[in-house]
């Protein structure tokens, strides 16, 4: 495994099944939380959080999630649902990869998902109400960045690891203009909003994510 500056390539991940299950519940709770020392929350309760439970020594708090925080979360739990070995923990996972100045760089990811054959890397957007968002530059972002991706995946998992890796777009309540453009750099884009099915197999017919453009 390749480390720089002592940070492996990939990280926070989920592996044991412990680990996935106890992610897998915080990733289902309507509600994200935190802990404070009594007599400072009043900051967090102007900011829109509540008291939930009065510990011995700190105050409980929580605050419902975000639309954003709530899909990506729904998405996470599609691959939990389908199975895979390792997953990313938390909302902090980063790929660290080599830039063509031979410097060592991290890109946030939104879903990663690994198992003996295939590899997810997803980034998710949406939107509270249907509206034309750009994501023109988010995708060429994402795109440029594939090859490093990938070697910093192979780095990771160790070089005989060779599996078939999936580019997605996962979007909700986002009306997309140029969605096909990208289809030659093999980046499949799929919203959230409504039925309809994967039509290129790659995941569930069940799921309510669709294929977009």
């Amino acid at each position: 495994m390749l480390k720089a500056e002592g940070r492996v390539p990939l990280a926070p991940l989920v592996a044991t099944d412990g680990e996935k299950h106890a992610e897998f519940k915080r990733r289902r709770d309507e509600f994200e939380y935190m802990k404070v020392l009594p007599g400072g929350e009043a900051p967090y309760l102007a900011d829109g959080w509540n008291i939930s439970k009065k510990l011995k020594r700190q105050l409980r708090l929580a605050k419902p999630k975000n639309v954003d925080r709530q899909f990506e979360d729904r998405v996470w739990r599609l691959f939990y649902r389908m199975g895979y070995d390792d997953l990313n923990k938390g909302h902090d996972f980063t790929i660290r990869y080599k830039a063509a100045d031979g410097s060592f760089r991290e890109k946030q990811v939104d879903i990663f998902a690994k198992d003996a054959e295939t590899v997810v890397v997803g980034e998710c957007k949406c939107c509270d109400d249907y509206r034309s968002r750009a994501l023109s530059k988010d995708i060429a972002e994402f795109v440029g960045l594939r090859k490093q991706f990938a070697d910093a995946i192979r780095a990771h998992f160790g070089r005989d690891f060779k599996p078939k890796i999936l580019w997605f777009f996962f979007t909700e309540k986002i009306l997309w203009l140029a969605c096909t453009r990208f289809r030659r750099h093999r980046v499949r884009c799929f919203d959230g909003a409504g039925g309809g099915s994967w039509r290129d197999g790659s995941l569930p017919a069940s799921s309510s994510l669709r294929p977009c453009g």
